[in-house]
């Protein structure tokens, strides 16, 4: 397998971004692609699976498993995992109930869209921080959005949402994008954003209470047409917009 670090501010982010490929084929042997997904309606501990589907209605918790492939989920379904390891992407984008993926590294992307309770993505404890190897897109989703504690590797999107959100002590390898979401708070702290490289921070077009405090991005910080008008401080980079008295 290959191994990269990074480092940042003196911390090292190590991810896994390809896995060892099989030489030989072995005459017989399905490819990935076509070993059915299972279903899973309840708790699967310490095994290692291939691809998942959760069924609309169900739910389904991980505890110290391993996904060689996608997680996909149904309408109303439910993912809770602990601890986890899923070799690829997580797809809630048929209206899930809710989604808690804690100490779990997800090599894939993870995108979330209209789930009606909810989401919970982030570090449950005092461990190494958990990875999204790519990208974090959360589109639409109507209960309360808490990202805490993650290395995520691409961009960070946040677009439409309806509920509550937190965003706290995450290192973005890109931009964090914040647009079009309503509510009554939107907290975004002590993130660290473009080690990887990008590094700026979009607020555009939000109808809540958007508060960015002691945020470190190369770039820009970039704040338009929200209303009402983001508030905070301590925030270092160039700051334009709305948000340029907000360092």
């Amino acid at each position: 397998m290959t191994i990269h670090a990074k480092k940042y501010g003196g911390l090292r982010l190590s991810m896994v971004v390809a896995a060892a490929l099989v030489a030989a084929t072995v005459v017989g042997m399905p490819s990935a692609s076509a070993v059915p997904a299972q279903e899973c309606t309840g708790t699967l501990g310490a095994v290692t699976v291939d691809r998942l589907v959760v069924p609309a209605g169900e739910t389904c918790r991980l505890q110290g498993t391993t996904v060689n492939g996608n997680i996909v989920l149904g309408v109303g379904s439910a993912l809770i995992t602990n601890d986890a390891t899923v070799n690829a992407s997580v797809r809630a984008i048929e209206g899930p109930r809710t989604v808690r993926i804690l100490d779990t590294t997800v090599t894939g992307n993870i995108r979330v869209v209209e789930a009606t309770n909810r989401i919970v993505i982030g570090n449950a404890g005092c461990k190494v921080d958990p990875l999204a190897a790519t990208n974090i897109q959360l589109v639409r989703n109507n209960g309360s959005i808490a990202i805490c504690m993650m290395t995520i590797e691409e961009n960070l999107q946040l677009f439409g949402n309806k509920g509550r959100i937190g965003v706290f002590d995450n290192n973005i390898g890109n931009n964090l994008q914040v647009q079009r979401n309503t509510d009554t708070i939107a907290r975004f702290r002590n993130n660290v954003v473009g080690y990887d490289g990008g590094a700026n921070i979009h607020v555009f077009d939000n109808a809540t209470d958007v508060r960015l405090r002691n945020n470190d991005f190369r770039n820009n910080l970039a704040c338009r047409r929200n209303a009402p008008q983001p508030s905070g401080s301590g925030n270092t980079g160039t700051l334009q917009g709305q948000c340029k008295d907000l360092g």
